[in-house]
């Protein structure tokens, strides 16, 4: 990749920051199961976007050292080799960039207090009575959003946000959001067992965020290999 020491050194510093951040978040990843078979593409995704950069700087390298094919040959699968490897690259990472947004999605919405059924009746005449009265009722909204009850689990519902609709809330569904991301950042601290572990869980997401730069620059850095040893062929890509 590069005899610089130094070089060598920031990218063995980088594949472990990636290690470090999944295995970070792999023992939190089974808090329910749609969070756990996302987290099982991401890791997936993110192996074979390494495997493709690497993959191809490994055929690139091969063919530049390789002097028993004819010039233009070459430059061709060169070429053809460079081309597929930032499609794959790319797809990958399309690919766990979505699984991502999934997996917080999941934990928000799993976050989330529980509420009976049998109270839900109930628990939304106390927040429309609450609401009616309030002289700030989007605050009242978000003080209930950190509860670890049923009150806590309507001002994160649907019917909340419709209310919110009817009474002229400016952006009420982005205010919505924020409210249930006020309740799932409270979830670590819940009685609910299966609901603390949730919130431990959307509390450490950002690790994945740092896998995936990770994962960025490690593919960043073979692909520009392989241009490199393109470039030391003699060959251009097709775009340049």
């Amino acid at each position: 990749m590069t005899d610089d020491p130094q070089l060598k050194q920031m990218h063995e510093r980088i594949r472990e920051l990636q290690a470090e951040a999944l295995n970070k978040w792999r023992p939190l990843s089974g808090v329910t199961h749609n969070v756990r078979e996302a987290y099982k593409s991401l890791e997936a995704n993110l192996s074979k976007a390494t495997q493709a950069a690497n993959s191809t700087q490994y055929r690139v390298e091969q063919l530049r050292d390789d002097d028993t094919i004819y010039p233009e040959g070459r430059a061709r699968l060169i070429r053809e080799a460079i081309a597929k490897g930032k499609a794959e690259v790319a797809k990958h990472q399309r690919a766990a960039d979505a699984c991502v947004v999934v997996i917080k999605a999941n934990l928000t919405q799993a976050a989330i207090p529980r509420m009976d059924p049998q109270r839900e009746a109930f628990a939304r005449d106390e927040l429309r009575v609450r609401l009616d009265g309030a002289v700030d009722p989007v605050a009242v909204l978000f003080e209930l959003a950190s509860r670890d009850d049923e009150m806590g689990a309507v001002a994160c519902s649907s019917y909340a946000e419709s209310w919110m609709r009817a009474h002229g809330v400016a952006d009420a569904p982005k205010v919505a959001s924020s409210i249930r991301g006020v309740a799932a950042e409270s979830a670590s601290q819940s009685a609910d067992p299966a609901r603390r572990a949730v919130g431990v869980a959307h509390a450490g997401v950002s690790a994945l965020d740092d896998a995936l730069v990770t994962t960025g620059s490690i593919t960043h850095t073979a692909l520009e290999a392989a241009s490199g040893a393109a470039l030391a062929a003699g060959v251009r890509e097709a775009s340049e």
